[in-house]
């Protein structure tokens, strides 16, 4: 009776581990702003995180026994307060990592880890591999890079061009006599001009977007 109920404790806990759930970020933003997030849905610490964009986040991070916490090569993780995984929750980052404190158990830092008081390394299941590391730099969470040279007092800082932001929808699709387009523009300082091609590749028209942002075309 004893190994029976063995085996089935190890079967729910295998069973629990496989529906954990998957977020990712959708925009720049704040970690605690539901819109950042997939399903608009703010992540915990058992979820399988996985980050695309600018995040900011202004309390401690944990990655839980059954949790996964990616920084893909187009994504920032930026905050004033630590991240601590346990035994068994995976960290990864292929790109930038900026916190006051880290406590990592599992994964790898392929890209850059800059911290302010110190960066922990305490494997569990696996060899972490510590990339590069840079320690007692005061940092800012601002949209920038740093050019690391021998110490904080030297280094250089880049700021990153301001990105033009455009989007489209169009509704309904399909259409018969007309359809609609919603824009959303930021960081534009100038008009956006609006081409509109047929299936044959030919430009049909062409339109300035006004300030309404929403276009009626027949």
């Amino acid at each position: 009776m004893r190994c029976k109920v063995l085996v089935l404790f190890f079967v729910l806990l295998k069973l629990s581990n496989s529906y954990a759930v998957t977020r990712y970020s959708v925009q720049d933003g704040d970690w605690n702003n539901v819109l950042t997030w997939s399903d608009s849905t703010v992540p915990n610490s058992t979820d399988s995180i996985y980050i695309r964009h600018f995040i900011r986040f202004h309390e401690s991070i944990t990655i839980d026994s059954a949790g996964f916490l990616m920084i893909d090569s187009q994504g920032v993780l930026c905050g004033h307060s630590g991240i601590y995984s346990k035994c068994g929750g995976f960290f990864y980052n292929y790109n930038l990592v900026r916190a006051d404190s880290l406590v990592i158990k599992d994964g790898s830092n392929f890209g850059l880890i800059v911290y302010l008081k110190y960066f922990q390394i305490s494997p569990c299941l696996q060899n972490f591999w510590t990339g590069t590391s840079k320690g007692g730099y005061a940092f800012t969470c601002g949209l920038f890079d740093t050019v690391f040279n021998d110490s904080p007092e030297t280094d250089t800082v880049i700021s990153h061009p301001i990105i033009p932001l455009f989007s489209v929808s169009v509704y309904p699709n399909p259409f018969l006599s007309y359809f609609i387009i919603n824009t959303e523009v930021s960081n534009i300082n100038s008009n956006v001009t609006l081409n509109i091609y047929n299936l044959l590749g030919r430009k049909i028209d062409s339109i300035i977007v006004p300030d309404a942002k929403t276009i009626t075309f027949t």
